[in-house]
């Protein structure tokens, strides 16, 4: 008998190895999917917030969604879009009334702030998230 492995041990080997980097591979880009949730998440409360400024130092301003679906725009009345703020290039997003039941245009944002409450649905690959916004104050937290 000679010193070594046969061939089969070596293909089982190999094959318990492929399956090993497979789950690691498929473990990672769930992690990276969360990331990329949570950046948007954060671009998109930036944005929230760069509106109820714009909107409290002149004219009401209107956000909405871009054709993308990957962007924020600011709209201010009267002036035309000031900004447009990029979630990723992976995330697509959506404006939702109140209760998250239908989806809405746009969000007006008066001369003072406030706006209606409404949700945002955020999706990178398999990955979802809610944001809750509520128009008064512009408290932005993550929907149950």
């Amino acid at each position: 008998m000679r010193p070594g492995l046969t061939l089969i041990e070596v293909m089982a080997v190999v094959t318990l190895l492929a399956i090993a980097a497979a789950m690691a591979t498929a473990g990672l880009s769930g992690a990276h999917e969360a990331v990329q949730l949570q950046e948007a998440a954060s671009v998109f409360r930036n944005a929230d917030a760069q509106a109820r400024f714009l909107a409290s130092t002149g004219d009401q301003v209107i956000l909405r969604i871009g054709e993308e679906s990957n962007t924020v725009e600011l709209w201010p009345v009267g002036i035309g879009r000031v900004r447009a703020f990029t979630l990723g290039s992976h995330v697509s997003a959506r404006l939702l009334d109140r209760a998250g039941d239908a989806r809405i245009d746009v969000v007006h944002i008066d001369r003072r702030g406030q706006s209606t409450d409404y949700r945002v649905s955020l999706r990178v690959g398999e990955r979802a998230g809610t944001l809750r916004v509520s128009g008064l104050t512009g408290w932005v937290e993550q929907a149950p």
